[in-house]
C-alpha cells in the first residue's frame, strides 16, 4: 500500500454540511455498514480523503501525519485520527462501496460541521476542503430536522462565494432524516421545491442543483438487517417501521434526471410484489400447520426470511439511497483534471496552462509531432490513444476518454528521439509541457520492468501496459494481410502469430503475458477486446495518418 496514489481524474466529491447533518451516516448508508464515526454531536473533526477502489480486496485507512503505514478500517480507528491530524492534512481512507455499479475510481471528502462553537478548527478544515481541494461536485446534506436556521445561512453563503471563484461546481442536495416528514400533515413536494429555491439562491446562476430526500440511517439499517448483522435494541426498532406513502412521494418529488426516477419505481415495485407473494404465501402455510400438517411450520421460517428480505430490500430501496447510488454512477467529468483553487493565488502563467484543465488533444498531438516525425511512431501513438480510448468507455470510464486517450496518445514522446533513454526523457519533456506528475506517472507505467520503475496500479495504467506491445503484434499480423486490415482478422489468427516468436519479435510476449494477468483476464479475452478497440478506430486512424502523409 505504500505506492498508494490519490487518483487526479474522475469524480471528487465534496460531502458538506452543519454539524449532525449527516454527512457520515450518508456515507455509512452507501457502505452499508456503520464505519464512519456518526451522532449528534461534531463526530468527524477531520476531513477525510475516502478513495472508492471498485478493484479495492480490503477496506483500509491511515494517518498520513503519524506514518504512511495502512490499517484494517474500523470506526475505533477512523475515532482516534480525530483532532490527531496535521492541519489541512486529510485523512486517507481505501475502500469499496460495494452498491456502486460502475467500476471506476471515485474520491469522497467527507468533513466536519463548520458551525461548532466547542472545536474552532473545524471550520477552519471545512473551508481548506471547500477552497483548496481538487472538487469536481458538490454533495450538500442538509438535516430535515434542522432547515432554514442561521448556520445553515451562513453555510450555503460561503459555500455559493467559493463556487462563484470556482467557476460554478454541480450541486447535489441530500436531504438527509426524510423519514421524520409526516404525509398527512406536510407536502413533500413543496419541501423539496422550498429547499432546492433557497438554495439556488446563494450559487452561481445556472448552476445545476438536484434534491435527492434520502433516511440515510434507515437504508444502512435495512442493509445490515439483509445481512443479518447484529444491531441495537434501538436500531431493530428504528427498522421495523417504514411508510411507504413517503417513500413514493419522496422519489415522484426529487429533482433528478427522469431515467433514475423510473429505474428506483420500478424495483420499488418488484419488492412490492415480492412482499405480496410472500405475504400470501405465509399465510397459506399458517393455515397449513394449524389445520393439515405441523412441518408446514418449518417450510413457513423459511418463508417469513423471504418475506424480511423483501421488505428489507423494498425500504432501502425506498430511503433515497438507490436514488442516491444510480445518482453517482451517472455523474460524469467533463473536466480533464479537477483543479484545486484559492481565491488568493495568481491565475497560472501561460506555462501552467496544461496543469488546469486546458491541455487538449490539439495540443497533445502538437507536442507528439514536435518530438516524433516518423510516421510509424506516429501510427502507434495514435493507435494506442484510440484503443485507451474505446477501454475507457468498455471499462465504464467514458467520462475519463479523453485522459486515457492523451495518456496513450504521448505515451512514447520520447522514444524516438532518445530510444535508449525511453521513460527517463519523458518525465522533463512533459513536465516542460505542463502536465502534472500524476500524467507522467501513468506515462511511465507502460514501460514498467523494462525501463520504468511506475508499476501500474489504476485500470487505466493496467491496460496501457498490457495494450502497448499488444498492438504493435496486431498492427505486424495486419500487415501480412491482404487487406492490410485488422477489420477481417480473427483472434486465432492473432494467437497463432503470437505463438510464434520469430515473427515481430520485438513485441514482448511476456509483458502481454503480464499485461492480462494484472488485469485478471485471459489471453484470449486480452486479445478479442484488444482486436475489437483497434477494429473501432482504424478508419480514423487511417484518416489522420492520410493528413500527416500529406
Amino acid at each position: 500500500m505504500a505506492d498508494f496514489r490519490i487518483p487526479d481524474t474522475g469524480l471528487h466529491i465534496l460531502v458538506l454540511g452543519c454539524m449532525s447533518s449527516g454527512k457520515s451516516t450518508v456515507l455509512n448508508a452507501l457502505l452499508g455498514r456503520g464505519v464512519f464515526p456518526a451522532g449528534n454531536r461534531a463526530t468527524t473533526a477531520q476531513v477525510f480523503r475516502i478513495v472508492h477502489d471498485p478493484w479495492s480486496e480490503e477496506n483500509v485507512c491511515r494517518n498520513p501525519s503519524e506514518s504512511d503505514e495502512w490499517f484494517p478500517l474500523t470506526s475505533e480507528r477512523l475515532a482516534s485520527y480525530n483532532g490527531s491530524m496535521k492541519e489541512n492534512m486529510p485523512a486517507d481512507i481505501r475502500l469499496r462501496f460495494p452498491f456502486l455499479n460502475k467500476k471506476r475510481t471515485l474520491v469522497f471528502y467527507d468533513t466536519p460541521g463548520p458551525n461548532t462553537s466547542k472545536y474552532s478548527d473545524h471550520r477552519a478544515e471545512t473551508y481548506f476542503a471547500l477552497e483548496k481541494l481538487p472538487i469536481t461536485n458538490i454533495f450538500l446534506v442538509l438535516d430535515m430536522v434542522q432547515l432554514h436556521t442561521k448556520d445553515e445561512e451562513a453555510l450555503l453563503q460561503d459555500m455559493g462565494r467559493v463556487m462563484k471563484e470556482r467557476g460554478g461546481v454541480p450541486l447535489l442536495v441530500i436531504l438527509n432524516k426524510a423519514d421524520v416528514i409526516d404525509v398527512e400533515k406536510e407536502s413533500v413536494q413543496e419541501i423539496l421545491a422550498e429547499v432546492r429555491e433557497t438554495v439556488m439562491k446563494h450559487v452561481p446562476e445556472g448552476t445545476p442543483v438536484d434534491v435527492i430526500p434520502v433516511m440515510s440511517k434507515g437504508a444502512e439499517v435495512w442493509r445490515r438487517m439483509v445481512d443479518r448483522d447484529p444491531l441495537t435494541t434501538f436500531e431493530i426498532e428504528f427498522g421495523q417501521y417504514i411508510d411507504w406513502r413517503l417513500c413514493d412521494e419522496m422519489l415522484n418529488a426529487s429533482f433528478m434526471p427522469e431515467e433514475i426516477r423510473v429505474s428506483v419505481a420500478e424495483q420499488m415495485e418488484e419488492w412490492r410484489r415480492l412482499q405480496k407473494f410472500s405475504q400470501a404465501f405465509k399465510s397459506t402455510l399458517e393455515y397449513l400447520a394449524a389445520r393439515v400438517h405441523p412441518e408446514a411450520e418449518l417450510i413457513n421460517k423459511n418463508v417469513s426470511k423471504i418475506l424480511d428480505y423483501a421488505d428489507c430490500r423494498r425500504a432501502v430501496t425506498g430511503s433515497g439511497i438507490i436514488a442516491l447510488e444510480e445518482y453517482i454512477d451517472r455523474l460524469t467529468v467533463k473536466k480533464f483534471k479537477p483543479a484545486p483553487l484559492s481565491s488568493s493565488e495568481p491565475a497560472p502563467a501561460s506555462g501552467d496552462a496544461m496543469e488546469n484543465n486546458v491541455f487538449d488533444r490539439a495540443q497533445a498531438l502538437a507536442l507528439l509531432k514536435e518530438y516524433n516525425s516518423e510516421p510509424f511512431h506516429i501510427l502507434h501513438a495514435l493507435t494506442v490513444e484510440g484503443v485507451m480510448r474505446w477501454f475507457a468507455k468498455e471499462q465504464g470510464f467514458a467520462e475519463e476518454a479523453e485522459h486515457w486517450g492523451l495518456v496513450g496518445l504521448l505515451h512514447d514522446i520520447d522514444f524516438e528521439r532518445w530510444p535508449e533513454e525511453h521513460c527517463k526523457r519523458a518525465p522533463e519533456v512533459l513536465k516542460k509541457a505542463g502536465l502534472g506528475d500524476d500524467f507522467i506517472y501513468s506515462v511511465c507505467s507502460h514501460a514498467y520492468g523494462l525501463c520504468s520503475d511506475c508499476e501500474p496500479k489504476h485500470q487505466m495504467e493496467k491496460i496501457l501496459f498490457a495494450v502497448d506491445e499488444l498492438t504493435g503484434l496486431i498492427g505486424a499480423v495486419a500487415l501480412m494481410r491482404p487487406s492490410k486490415s485488422v477489420m477481417d482478422m480473427e483472434v486465432s489468427s492473432l494467437k497463432k502469430k503470437f505463438k510464434d516468436k520469430r515473427f515481430a519479435a520485438g513485441c514482448s510476449r511476456d509483458v502481454i503475458r503480464q499485461g492480462a494477468e494484472r488485469l485478471g483476464w485471459t489471453l484470449d479475452e486480452l486479445f478479442s477486446r484488444t482486436l475489437d478497440a483497434m477494429k473501432a478506430c482504424e478508419a480514423s486512424i487511417s484518416a489522420e495518418m492520410d493528413k500527416v502523409a500529406r
